[in-house]
């Protein structure tokens, strides 16, 4: 087929992608927020701190640590979901996008049961002040790898 087939064969008034519609667990409240929480690296790790808050309710406590890679941080190519700094699950952005397009909790759901096949596998749940002092030295870490990268 060559180009000038092509040209007859599309529609010039839709040339547009068609994506299906993200669902955000963070949902942007105006135009400045949505700059910032209007992606999938901003949502995936939101979901990341939701999913650990609730952990630490139910007193089952780790320390997870969303490590997104690839593209940009914004649309990451492949994610890596540690607890505890034991690999829990991976994953690519397309399964992360097409856990947000499903459902806004699909994804801090498909990252639970993660967790929860780790315990299984003989991951334990920390006690109050090693959770704490494991999310002490993570800040720390995040602060390290900004100044490194400045």
């Amino acid at each position: 087929m060559d180009n000038a087939s092509v040209r007859n064969v599309c529609d010039h008034r839709n040339l547009a992608i068609e994506s299906k519609p993200l669902h955000w667990l963070d949902v942007p409240a105006g135009a400045v927020s949505a700059i910032a929480k209007a992606n999938l690296g901003y949502q995936m790790r939101y979901s990341i701190e939701l999913l650990e808050s609730e952990l630490e309710r139910t007193g089952k406590r780790h320390v997870l640590q969303l490590e997104c890679e690839g593209g940009t941080e914004r649309d990451p190519e492949c994610w890596l979901l540690y607890a505890d700094g034991v690999l829990a699950a991976s994953g690519s952005g397309a399964f992360a996008r097409a856990c947000f397009e499903e459902d806004a909790e699909a994804f801090k759901d498909v990252c639970h049961d993660a967790v929860e096949a780790a315990e299984k596998d003989g991951l334990s749940p920390l006690g109050k002040r090693d959770f704490r002092l494991l999310r002490a030295c993570r800040a720390v870490a995040a602060i390290e790898g900004r100044r490194s990268r400045l």
